[in-house]
């Protein structure tokens, strides 16, 4: 069951960028594993499940070449986004909380009683 559900997901992911294409494909891709593993399990007379891995893996080990020939590399990963000049200052320049603002945080003053006097 793993196996059907991570499968043609983590193969379409290697086939395309676009989210819509990656879905659509990866649903045709679990009809034809759910297909293939009906027909073989019926043939062979082996489990359901050993065909379903067998299977999906395949077309995962298809989709990384597929990834590989096209330039992509083995495992794609998503780019990190470029940080502007001020995200970029922002995370090596000076805090932008002053000082004295990080003061009054650290020790809160003391609370003194109003009320009744000794």
């Amino acid at each position: 069951m793993f196996a059907l559900m991570i499968g043609p997901a983590a193969a379409a992911r290697s086939f395309t960028r676009r989210p819509e294409q990656a879905i659509a494909l990866a649903s045709g891709i679990a009809l034809v594993t759910v297909w293939a593993d009906i027909a073989a399990s019926y043939r062979t007379s082996w489990p359901l499940g050993f065909f379903a891995g067998v299977i999906a893996a395949g077309f995962f080990l298809l989709g990384q070449g597929w990834g590989t020939v096209r330039g992509r590399g083995p495992a794609r990963a998503l780019s990190p986004v470029p940080l502007s000049r001020t995200a970029a200052w922002r995370l090596t320049g000076p805090s932008p909380i002053p000082e004295r603002a990080v003061a009054c945080q650290q020790s809160p003053p003391p609370v003194r009683d109003k009320g009744v006097s000794s």
